[in-house]
């Protein structure tokens, strides 16, 4: 991987964890990062495994469950990580976590 792609993925990453609790869509992300939608998708998942929906969740799910873990109400981790559904947040927990986040709680 040559310096300038390191730097151009680290700032993709940066913006998404900067704004990750916020209303984050790729064009969102790819206007911040002066690419086109389609490119910045291809690029993306060819660097790092993960399409951006998936990376973002992936690090959303992880700052609920420690908001869970440290005692937030499940629905207000689920809103505060930047999830804007209940039940997409519950589904994807439970895909990652193997338990509902009530579960995690106890």
């Amino acid at each position: 991987i040559s310096i300038e792609k390191q730097q151009f993925e680290q700032n993709i990453n940066t913006y998404i964890l900067n704004h990750l609790t916020e209303d984050l869509s790729i064009d969102r992300i790819a206007d911040a990062a002066f690419l086109n939608r389609s490119y910045l998708m291809h690029l993306f998942r060819d660097e790092t495994g993960y399409t951006i929906g998936k990376y973002v969740t992936e690090k959303r799910l992880y700052l609920a469950n420690h908001a869970i873990e440290q005692g937030v109400s499940v629905t207000d981790a689920c809103y505060q990580s930047g999830f804007r559904n209940y039940t997409t947040f519950y589904q994807a927990y439970r895909n990652k976590y193997h338990k509902s986040p009530k579960q995690a709680r106890k």
